[in-house]
């Protein structure tokens, strides 16, 4: 009997090492896969915001040029610099949030000369701003009442819009949304693989 509650004690104090060692690597190996989850899913949320960011500013930008536009061409009388302080913060935010992104390897390059692109979101994002510009061009050329809109499109006598400038405007904005649309699909591309990978 002496011998089998020896041979149970053994057998109890091998288990007992056995558990505690592998508990011993087990443990901090399972934190570390935690630790590394979370991290992962820490930085996907953030790579998550930071395109929304890009969404929300470039969703403004044009909101803001669309109702300058329907403004300047409804005859409403708009200064050409009035609408200039709001139109500078949303380009800004569109550079900033573009330039959030370097973080994730989105490299863009703010610029509107077709020579610096060198990606299709790119080339999304400096079509984007070129029309934006020429938008921003002809809609204070035809406020600010008189000779030339900017962009080589005189307006006509007594405050009338001519119908090539009315025409090079809708071109630009159409432009500007075809051009934020295939941004945005990119940018919800890699939304959409974010909330497939880690459940945001």
């Amino acid at each position: 009997m002496a011998d089998v509650a020896a041979v149970y004690g053994l057998v109890g104090a091998v288990g007992g090492a056995l558990l505690g060692g592998t508990a011993t690597f087990a443990v901090p190996m399972l934190q570390n896969r935690y630790a590394d989850r979370a991290r992962r899913q820490s930085r996907a949320e953030a790579k998550f915001n930071r395109l929304m960011a890009l969404r929300k500013a470039t969703r403004e930008l044009v909101r803001l040029l669309d109702e300058e536009c329907a403004s300047v061409l409804a005859g409403r009388g708009v200064g050409p610099d009035a609408a200039w302080p709001a139109l500078q913060a949303a380009l800004d935010a569109v550079g900033q949030a573009a330039d959030d992104l370097a973080i994730d390897g989105l490299h863009f390059t703010l610029s509107t000369s077709s020579r610096e692109v060198h990606s299709p979101e790119n080339r999304c994002l400096a079509l984007l701003l070129r029309h934006a510009y020429n938008v921003s061009g002809l809609v204070r050329g035809i406020g600010d009442g008189g000779g030339e809109t900017g962009t080589g499109v005189p307006r006509r006598a007594h405050g009338a819009v001519r119908q090539e400038t009315v025409l090079q405007l809708t071109q630009e904005m159409s432009g500007l949304k075809q051009a934020r649309a295939s941004l945005m699909d990119f940018a919800f591309d890699h939304m959409d693989g974010l909330r497939d990978e880690h459940r945001l």
